[in-house]
């Protein structure tokens, strides 16, 4: 995110993943993360998604100004969409890195997901932290834009079917 983590927060997570169709949106996110992360709110929570205006799958990803900065949302039955989201370091160690198998678009979160709940850990939504997500040039992320959309539903289905093989429907 932005050029690599701040030093307090790379010891902290092992992957930041923020979509190439997506933008910080808050003034001094770094201090907002490093305070949330160092919190009790967030203890427990493997997965972190940040909010995100401009929609994603997930309702509970979308921004709400009722939510108080550093609070997290659980997300223990939904698949928090990785447009902008952190892997704690553990969580890294214990489960993993992203199953390359997924190509393209789709269900590679769905997998983390789950793998993250297996080995006990939680998903989450951190209020307080925004980005932007699908916005005037970048509408869409650059492979989908490198394409023109060819191969978008192809690459998800295929993904979709990995994922029921893998886990079941």
């Amino acid at each position: 995110m932005g050029g690599g983590l701040p030093r307090p927060l790379a010891c902290l997570i092992e992957e930041s993943l923020l979509n190439d169709d997506a933008a910080m949106r808050t003034d001094g996110w770094e201090t907002v993360l490093t305070r949330a992360l160092l919190g009790s709110e967030t203890r427990g929570y493997g997965v972190l998604s940040l909010e995100v205006d401009g929609g994603v799958g997930n309702p509970l990803q979308n921004t709400d100004p009722q939510r108080a900065p550093g609070s997290v949302t659980p997300s223990d039955a939904v698949t928090v969409a990785f447009v902008a989201a952190l892997i704690r370091r553990a969580v890294w160690d214990s489960v993993g890195e992203l199953d390359e198998r997924f190509v393209g678009y789709g269900y590679e979160d769905d997998d983390y997901c789950r793998r993250t709940r297996l080995a006990g850990w939680r998903c989450g939504v951190l209020a307080g932290v925004r980005v932007i997500h699908g916005w005037e040039q970048f509408a869409h992320s650059a492979s989908y834009r490198q394409s023109g959309g060819r191969g978008y539903f192809a690459a998800s289905e295929l993904n979709r079917k990995l994922f029921e093989a893998k886990w079941g429907s």
